[in-house]
């Protein structure tokens, strides 16, 4: 996805698959490991601020394939 169309929350307007669904279950879970370990030893709020948002989209995805 293009810079632009990203800031504006843009993404293809031809595709009807959700960004998440390029992801496997394992890659899930490897990335809420990761963003977890990120947040847990982040000492900065923001930066673990923004990684709870990560956690959180990647919570909803795992909600949606349910």
């Amino acid at each position: 996805m293009r810079e632009g169309e990203a800031d504006a929350g843009l993404r293809d307007a031809g595709s009807d698959t959700e960004p998440g669904d390029s992801l496997s279950a394992e890659e899930l879970d490897v990335l809420t490991v990761g963003f977890t370990q990120i947040r847990d030893q982040e000492p900065r709020e923001d930066v673990a601020n923004w990684a709870n948002a990560v956690l959180a989209l990647l919570q909803d995805e795992r909600d949606r394939r349910r």
